[in-house]
């Protein structure tokens, strides 16, 4: 039975711990730490989702007919209301980007114009198919933002309540975090 060294009565339920390291670690290394007490070591391994070819060109198909231009994807949503950032943010970042020249915005923010809203409307295959055309995603902090991040898509990630230092935050050199200070501390 191997987990973690805190808190303090986990010793008593485990006969191997090992550190959590929050400061250290991100959520994959902490739980790869896991196996230390097996001597079983390794880095996070680079995955691809796997979607259904029916789903990708049903997708790929939907972006060829918006036309060409940078598309940007857009999801204000969260399960909590607290990873929420403001709706009428996300309307102002989507006018700069088609002042900007994106040529359309996939999103669910009542302000904005120009918007094709394809919210509610896809289920989950679909959704990471969608996201995969993508050339940036803006997201809370939210399940489609694991969708884009796993899948190479550019992220930009809002992060209220929650922090990096959780580990539950987008991978890869194509993802940036914004998080708020009042919750660096």
């Amino acid at each position: 039975r191997i987990g973690y060294d805190a808190p303090w009565y986990n010793r008593f339920v485990y006969s191997k711990t090992v550190k959590r390291r929050f400061d250290e670690l991100a959520e994959v290394e902490r739980l790869l730490a896991l196996g230390e007490p097996l001597e079983i070591s390794g880095v996070a391994p680079d995955v691809m989702l796997e979607l259904p070819t029916a789903k990708i060109s049903e997708a790929e198909e939907f972006f060829r007919e918006l036309g060409d231009g940078p598309v940007i994807g857009v999801h204000p949503g969260s399960t909590w209301e607290t990873k929420k950032w403001p709706e009428q943010n996300f309307a102002r970042v989507i006018d700069k980007c088609i002042r900007e020249g994106f040529k359309s915005v996939l999103a669910q923010v009542e302000q904005a114009d120009k918007v094709v809203d394809l919210s509610g409307k896809l289920n989950l295959q679909q959704l990471a198919a969608y996201i995969r055309q993508l050339d940036v995603y803006l997201t809370n902090d939210s399940g489609p933002m694991h969708i884009a991040w796993i899948q190479k898509v550019p992220v930009v990630a809002m992060f209220g309540p929650t922090v990096r230092r959780f580990g539950f935050f987008p991978r890869g050199a194509d993802s940036t975090v914004l998080e708020s200070p009042d919750n660096l501390k």
